[in-house]
């Protein structure tokens, strides 16, 4: 069942989420490509390259994505940093989709928590 407010928003999950959770957002309507589909061992700055093209939301667990990424000069589309345990998918999913229902969320970093999320503007 595809919801309306996910219609066109795309993410791409980096190798570190399960790709389960894959199939769970996708269930959800959205449209996600994880990041084993591509290519295995992809550096965080072709991820962003890719993001950015494809204007798709990275979601990982890699607190230093966005400093890894800039350090070649590239800026993703988006970021989802999630800080919940890797095993709570189905609160993932949850939390991913209360953020991006809420969020204009282009041009940011959010760092996704259980109970919060913080954003922030890429520079």
């Amino acid at each position: 069942m595809q919801s309306f407010w996910c219609a066109g928003l795309k993410l791409l999950l980096d190798e570190n989420m399960s790709p389960k959770l894959a199939d769970k957002l996708r269930k959800l309507g959205f449209d996600v490509v994880h990041i084993r589909e591509i290519s295995l061992g992809l550096k965080n700055y072709e991820i962003a390259e890719f993001s950015a093209k494809e204007k798709r939301v990275i979601v990982t667990h890699d607190t230093t994505f966005i400093a890894s990424s800039s350090t070649f000069g590239v800026k993703p589309f988006a970021v989802i940093i999630v800080r919940i345990d890797p095993r709570k998918h189905d609160i993932i999913v949850k939390r991913i989709s209360e953020v991006l229902k809420s969020t204009n969320i282009s041009g940011k970093v959010v760092w996704l928590y259980e109970d919060t999320h913080v954003e922030f503007a890429i520079k």
